[in-house]
């Protein structure tokens, strides 16, 4: 049966939602058990608030959303899992309904693979949305529940096995929503990403993650206003470059292209900006591409942005005295900070250089198809 890959990705997602979910709402209830009322209402916080953007996307991107709306607002939080239900169905016209003939090929016309590469094209560009919905809902609701969660066991010093496998969940919820949307951006292309390619991606976002977010909960530790001030000073920073880059770049659109300085114009502008949102917390290469950079050397310059920040971050705690094993943390933190500025090159590298190979091979086929014979 063909599918099976898309098939398995799609529950894969789907189990992992639930279970990084449900873990979520279970260490609220301990936290409700233990008489911890602030613990549980940031907890609940962070798992309700969340879940409104996603539900609101959700609803945007049904097909039958007009008819469905207040079924949508009713459920609220669970309406996530009638957009599942629509990438199943969209999987299942697809490769069951809508099946090749035998000897299918691209270049096969017979109606039956006309209508499977139809339908095909269709669900690559569903996938697509959908996993920008999973990337929304783990930045919004997995980061923020990460970083509490690793903050209240450092600060009760208690480390509870449900805790523990929340942040976990959170953390693999991350980096494979991050894997997912950069692997259907890449099909949505016609743009192939191989099983190996997708694990050497997933390992390498739990490789950058780590650090970053290790570097933010150690922060949130011991000066826990500094970090919001730092965080909010590192997203007006990044707008501040990202603002002069994209209209520098729109800007000689307009003065030496065709593109017209007009309301969409603006609009345009306006989305990327708030699009940057995206970029506080860590680097997306999608969402880079998103605001229309796709050169190598402007996604290695936001991750040294970063990284950066990870730097200074690390050099102002391993200042700090409050640390009860400084001979411990220091070569920990370094190290990490080290390996996430690393494997995050080295990934963007061989990522740009596999892509140069595989366009070069497609301009070499493209030439000798044109050779006359």
């Amino acid at each position: 049966m063909k599918g099976k890959k898309e098939l398995f990705l799609l529950l894969l997602g789907l189990g992992l939602f639930i279970f990084d979910l449900v873990s979520d709402y279970y260490v609220a209830v301990q936290y409700k058990r233990a008489g911890e009322d602030v613990w549980f209402g940031l907890t609940l916080a962070f798992i309700i608030v969340p879940h409104y953007v996603i539900t609101l996307m959700s609803i945007r991107q049904m097909q039958c959303y007009s008819n469905s709306w207040c079924l949508g607002f009713f459920y609220l939080i669970f309406f996530i899992f009638v957009r599942f239900k629509e990438e199943f169905d969209q999987w299942k016209r697809t490769f069951l309904d809508n099946n090749p003939c035998e000897e299918y090929d691209n270049k096969c016309s017979c109606p039956q693979c006309t209508q499977h590469r139809e339908a095909f094209d269709e669900c690559r560009k569903s996938a697509y949305r959908f996993a920008w919905i999973r990337y929304v809902e783990t930045y919004l609701e997995s980061t923020p529940q990460l970083c509490l969660q690793v903050y209240i066991m450092l600060k009760k010093w208690s480390f509870p096995w449900y805790t523990v496998l929340s942040a976990t969940l959170s953390l693999l919820s991350l980096a494979w929503s991050d894997t997912a949307l950069e692997k259907a951006r890449l099909a949505k292309d016609d743009n192939d990403f191989s099983k190996k390619a997708t694990a050497l991606h997933f390992v390498t976002q739990l490789l950058v993650l780590t650090p970053r977010l290790f570097v933010i909960v150690t922060l949130t530790y011991y000066t826990t206003f500094l970090t919001f001030h730092i965080l909010a000073i590192s997203w007006v920073i990044q707008n501040f470059v990202l603002g002069c880059v994209t209209c520098c770049h729109a800007l000689s659109a307009v003065c030496c292209g065709d593109t017209r300085c007009d309301c969409s114009f603006i609009k345009t502008l306006c989305r990327k900006l708030t699009l940057s949102l995206l970029l506080t917390f860590y680097v997306s290469e999608t969402v880079l591409e998103s605001l229309g950079f796709s050169s190598l050397f402007i996604k290695v310059f936001f991750l040294h942005i970063k990284s950066a920040e990870n730097f200074g971050i690390t050099y102002f705690l391993t200042l700090s005295d409050a640390f009860p094993n400084p001979s411990v943390f220091k070569p920990l933190a370094w190290s990490l900070v080290a390996t996430g500025f690393f494997f995050g090159t080295l990934l963007l590298i061989i990522r740009h250089t596999v892509k140069r190979k595989e366009k070069a091979v497609d301009d070499a086929n493209a030439t000798e198809a044109q050779i006359p014979v």
